[in-house]
């Protein structure tokens, strides 16, 4: 009688411990492993959108500076949406001309009298794509895919005739 007591006194006093303790550690690093697989796709995708949305402000900004009547305008270059924006100083009439190439927004500040060259162009940040649009009620629309395929749309009332 006195052998049933000691094996039920082991399980009891040694062997559910040490399981609980396993338990408790497998648990644990299960909930580690999925928690740093979530934890780097939440990553991924914020830095994708955080790179449309750093696209999205940079166009804004730009139109910002420049939004005078008639001075922004879309063109086609060689099989190229081109979204140029004039400037007027004391030395001469420029042009920023900003574009996407090979999955790059590109933006090329150049005098008005020079000829569109991709080559003279800046990178600005990593797109899958950029459309620009000028609606008839003069609001310029841009819409924005990231690499990865984060979606942004930008909207911006442009100067008509010294009104918006």
């Amino acid at each position: 009688m006195q052998k049933k007591q000691k094996r039920s006194g082991i399980i009891a006093g040694v062997l559910l411990p040490m399981g609980i303790i396993c338990l408790f550690a497998l648990g644990s690093l299960v909930l580690a492993l999925y928690g740093g697989r979530v934890y780097k796709s939440i990553q991924l995708c914020g830095a994708d959108e955080f790179e449309t949305t750093i696209t999205a402000n940079y166009l804004r900004t730009k139109l910002s500076q420049n939004n005078k009547v008639d001075a922004i305008w879309l063109a086609n270059q060689g099989g190229t949406q081109v979204l140029t924006i004039e400037l007027k100083t004391d030395e001469g009439v420029y042009e920023t001309r900003i574009f996407v190439h090979q999955g790059q927004l590109m933006e090329s500040f150049t005098s008005q009298s020079k000829a569109f060259a991709v080559e003279d162009a800046v990178p600005i940040s990593a797109v899958q794509s950029c459309t620009f649009s000028i609606l008839d009620d003069n609001l310029f629309l841009a819409e924005i895919t990231s690499p990865n395929g984060a979606f942004t749309r930008v909207a911006f009332a442009l100067v008509q005739g010294g009104s918006v």
